[in-house]
């Protein structure tokens, strides 16, 4: 289990598959929360539950949060929308990446162009925090850091993408750095912060570099030339 996390939840991503279409859901209202036994209980579970995450659709404003709680062997579908009930449009267009961090839960929606911070237990919405096209995130030193395309979603012309610094007690962005295009997973080792520069609006001119990003000054100190249309990137061990 991370050592940042604060009490016994693990997350997860369920990716969806993403059509790209310029319709719209006719009615913007949310789904409602949906309780299912799905197994049997166990009251004495080590791990209390999880979280889910589903993309939904680009441009149909479907992404959603579920909760299967392992203590009480149910899965409880749209939680966003039950612990928020005055957000209108629920949790937004395009959900990318989660995790907890302290009491917090932070969930990337992508095309709605906001990172939302949540209450860890309940889901209840803490802040927003508006970061264009935004992709992933990972944590380290109360620090959140998010990566961002920047640009139009689908611009082939987009300008390079970001990183942002965000502070987990205030909740603000403290400092951004430059790093290539189309930014995606990023993970920190030995004080440095990497970053998969993708290049994806672009094919076949696609990015090929990691950005090393040196964290205490906040400054790219070099790129990595890897391979083209980098995504994913972990530390080893």
């Amino acid at each position: 289990m991370n050592k940042h996390y604060s009490f016994k939840y693990i997350t997860v991503l369920l990716i969806c598959s993403v059509v790209l279409t310029t319709a719209c859901r006719k009615d913007p209202a949310p789904a409602p929360a949906e309780l299912e036994i799905v197994f049997t209980p166990n009251p004495f579970a080590r791990v209390k539950g999880m979280y889910v995450l589903n993309e939904g659709n680009m441009n149909a404003n479907k992404a959603s949060l579920d909760y299967v709680d392992f203590t009480t062997g149910t899965y409880k579908r749209n939680i966003y929308n039950e612990a928020n009930p005055g957000v209108t449009k629920g949790l937004g267009d395009a959900a990318n990446a989660i995790g907890i961090y302290g009491a917090k839960l932070y969930v990337v929606v992508n095309n709605s162009n906001k990172l939302e911070v949540l209450d860890a237990r309940t889901s209840k919405k803490i802040k927003q925090i508006n970061i264009i096209n935004c992709r992933s995130l990972c944590f380290y030193k109360n620090k959140v850091y998010v990566s961002a395309y920047l640009g139009k979603v689908g611009d082939p012309a987009a300008i390079n993408g970001i990183v942002a610094e965000i502070d987990t007690a205030t909740l603000e962005i403290v400092r951004t750095v430059d790093v290539g295009r189309q930014p995606e997973e990023l993970t920190v080792s030995d004080g440095k912060l990497y970053v998969a520069n993708s290049g994806g609006y672009s094919p076949p001119d696609y990015e090929r570099t990691v950005s090393v990003i040196d964290i205490s000054t906040f400054k790219e100190i070099k790129k990595i030339d890897v391979a083209i249309n980098l995504h994913r990137l972990k530390p080893d061990g």
